[in-house]
């Protein structure tokens, strides 16, 4: 049986061109596939406004950090990766090396700016009421980046031997997945410092607790690029991070945007250095971290819950095409949340 649905929301047509978009679409009422959800709030990050800087524009709806409320009232958010669910990669979960992947806020897959998006049921998780009953909606938006943060951690953890020995670390980058990581290696007893250019966000930095470190200050035992996908004025987080390592690793590119490095990888290894290059969440972390809060996350969510008029710029919807422009591509906050009710 199919129905008619009007939809309404906002399209990026043009960098930085946000445009109302009407349309009627055409669904299955009883695919058992797919389920439909209205947007509460969503969030703009930074790879939305390298996408609208990219030399290769298509037009798309913005924003894949959200929230969003079924028909049933249910409370719930999605991985940003949709494979088709057929295939073997994706029978093991790992949606993001699927062939025929959709990837949300980035196509056909649409994004939490159409504010009324069809979703694949296996790619949405349900968020567990001991999150919505605490903290308001909007602050669950930060769900998806935070689980960035968890998996680079893991992985750390997982990767480097003596991890608890290497108690010095540089963070090159001061957005909001280097705080979060920040926040979840200083909860471990690790000394942390930041190397960060934005002089509002070094002044945020210091309000937050964190130690901005010295230009000349080396001698770390891991050095973590969270630059994402820009470099930081003046410098390559990559060489920025090959000169301030002394023992450990340099995890490089929590992001998709690296430079070439001047040194080799393979002359950092010969120095008895590693080299680990993480691509984001590991798959299904937002599902583990939603369905079944652990109590670390609820800490990370009340520290940005404490601090959240230095970390984030909350806007209406209706405010968002003045907003979202080239000229704000660095807000003084790490994140601005879109208030869709």
């Amino acid at each position: 049986m199919k129905s008619k649905t009007k939809q309404f929301g906002l399209i990026e047509k043009k960098p930085f061109g946000l445009e109302k978009f009407k349309f009627t679409s055409t669904f299955k009422s009883k695919d058992a596939s797919k389920i439909k959800a209205k947007t509460l709030y969503f969030a703009i990050c930074g790879s939305d406004y390298i996408h609208s800087t990219a030399e290769t524009f298509n037009p798309r709806f913005i924003g894949h950090e959200w929230v969003g409320i079924t028909k049933d009232g249910e409370i719930i958010t999605t991985e940003v990766f949709w494979g088709c669910g057929k295939c073997d990669w994706c029978k093991k979960g790992m949606d993001r090396c699927c062939h025929f992947k959709e990837v949300f806020s980035m196509g056909e897959a649409g994004g939490a700016s159409l504010l009324n998006v069809s979703l694949p049921i296996r790619n949405i998780t349900r968020i567990d009421p001991s999150l919505t009953s605490k903290y308001d909606l909007w602050l669950l938006t930060m769900l998806e980046p935070a689980t960035v943060s968890y998996s680079i951690v893991e992985d750390l953890q997982n990767l480097t031997s003596n991890f608890d020995k290497h108690e010095h670390i540089l963070i090159i980058g001061g957005g909001f997945t280097g705080l979060v990581m920040g926040y979840l290696l200083k909860s471990l007893s690790l000394k942390v410092k930041f190397c960060e250019k934005v002089p509002s966000r070094k002044s945020n930095l210091v309000k937050l607790g964190f130690q901005i470190a010295e230009n000349d200050e080396s001698e770390f035992d891991i050095v973590i690029d969270a630059a994402g996908e820009r470099p930081i004025a003046g410098s390559l987080a990559f060489e920025e991070a090959t000169n301030r390592v002394r023992r450990c690793g340099i995890v490089v590119g929590s992001g998709k945007y690296i430079h070439p490095p001047k040194v080799k990888i393979e002359d950092l290894q010969n120095h008895g250095l590693t080299v680990m290059w993480p691509r984001g969440g590991k798959e299904r972390t937002l599902s583990k971290l939603a369905i079944h809060p652990p109590e670390k996350l609820f800490d990370l969510l009340d520290f940005l819950k404490l601090n959240s008029k230095i970390i984030f710029d909350i806007i209406d919807f209706s405010d968002l095409p003045l907003f979202y422009t080239s000229k704000n591509q660095v807000p003084n906050t790490l994140r601005t949340i879109i208030r869709c009710i």
